[in-house]
């Protein structure tokens, strides 16, 4: 009763036996609504606290958004994630144009010298 009716059809196909796995349901939910990496990046930073939910009901949330960000890219290491984060800091800063120029593989960059090689050749 507390989720939207398509999310309890796709729950319902589903056999019994994958009611309780939370990994699998999961699955599924992503794979139906498809959300990328790039779309828990945008629901990390941009998330804001409801005033009739708790903090931490909020920093699950936004832990959760986290962590499917750099889940979804393959951040598995200390290095990696130190990158993301320069590159990201970078990407706030570059001109639109070149965000444009590089929309094909833009949300896949997560190396800052990569993104600093791509914006000092364009």
């Amino acid at each position: 009763m507390l989720f939207p009716s398509d999310i309890v059809q796709l729950i319902a196909r589903e056999s019994e036996e994958n009611f309780d796995n939370y990994n699998y349901i999961k699955g599924v939910l992503l794979k139906r609504f498809k959300l990328s990496p790039e779309e828990f990046r945008k629901k990390f930073l941009h998330h804001q606290k409801n005033s009739e939910k708790s903090w931490l009901e909020f920093t699950f949330e936004i832990s959760n958004y986290f962590q499917e960000w750099i889940e979804g890219l393959k951040i598995d290491s200390f290095e990696k994630l130190k990158n993301l984060i320069i590159t990201d800091q970078i990407k706030r800063r570059d001109p639109f144009e070149a965000k444009d120029h590089f929309l094909d593989e833009w949300t896949r960059l997560v190396s800052p010298s990569e993104l600093a090689d791509k914006l000092d050749e364009y």
